[in-house]
């Protein structure tokens, strides 16, 4: 486990985008040959609204890098904050520290994802992402920059406080974009194959139901990986309560105000009264 964690810590950039790069473009190509809705065809303005988003927050973190969970882990090792570090000093137990510390992590972004909904400020940050009218693998980044800056600091702060290993928050973090690149796609599975893959996993069906217009929908199914959380705390929802066919996005905005780049950034400081008209 050392060694893994000597590889990770060197390479740890490269491997990162190498995954996430992989994923969107290998889900993208599935999503053309294989669509599960003709709705969620990717276009390429759709796509670079998306992404944009993603990569103003990117560029943000690279002035301010101290911020970052990984980085944050690494400092740590020098200063040694957290229980872990209170419970063991002992190498031979890495595996295991990492293995609980991705279950820790996993366990505060489902928490996050509630939060986020229930908090006005919040839920206006993360309408953002809420407001795609067509699900597709590029909605995945489709995040209010302030949502995704407070993500960080919020993984910032349970990496302090458990004292999580920096292999920990990169497996985590690779973990986190290929899955929700997944379960944002507009893949089509047999049912058998979908049938299989939900009974641990968040398939894209199972997360297009939290996306749902429906309020009732949208608050539920927050897991972005595996619907054990969701299951236990009773957030699990199957199917649409409108039934096979329902509308997705926002019924807080006009599809105007759900499109343009510096729309979205000035989505959650505008009145919801003034997003639900025409402009």
């Amino acid at each position: 486990m050392e060694v893994l964690s000597s590889v990770i810590e060197q390479y740890q950039s490269i491997i990162r985008l190498s995954v996430f790069g992989l994923c969107l473009m290998s889900l993208s190509l599935i999503e053309h040959l294989i669509p599960a809705r003709q709705s969620g065809k990717n276009n390429p303005r759709h796509f670079v609204e998306n992404i944009s988003l993603t990569g103003l927050t990117s560029l943000a973190l690279q002035i301010v890098p101290v911020v970052l969970a990984a980085n944050i882990a690494l400092l740590n090792e020098s200063w040694q904050i957290g229980i872990f570090y209170l419970i063991s000093d002992n190498n031979n137990q890495l595996a295991i520290i990492v293995i609980v510390s991705v279950i820790i992590l996993d366990f505060i972004i489902y928490w996050q994802h509630r939060v986020f909904h229930r908090v006005p400020i919040l839920w206006k940050l993360h309408r953002v992402h809420h407001s795609d009218p067509s699900l597709n693998a590029s909605s995945a980044l489709r995040f209010h920059p302030f949502e995704l800056l407070l993500s960080t600091l919020i993984k910032s702060t349970v990496v302090l406080v458990f004292g999580i290993p920096f292999a920990a928050i990169v497996i985590f973090e690779i973990a986190l974009n290929a899955f929700a690149l997944f379960n944002h796609s507009n893949i089509r599975f047999t049912p058998r194959t979908e049938n299989v893959l939900r009974k641990i996993l968040i398939t894209p069906s199972i997360h297009r139901v939290h996306h749902s217009i429906h309020h009732a929908d949208h608050d539920q199914n927050f897991g972005f990986s595996v619907v054990f959380w969701d299951r236990l705390f009773g957030t699990y929802k199957s199917e649409s309560s409108l039934g096979r066919h329902y509308s997705i996005g926002s019924n807080e905005m006009t599809n105007e105000n759900c499109k343009g780049f510096y729309r979205l950034l000035k989505q959650p400081f505008i009145p919801t009264k003034s997003l639900q008209k025409t402009q």
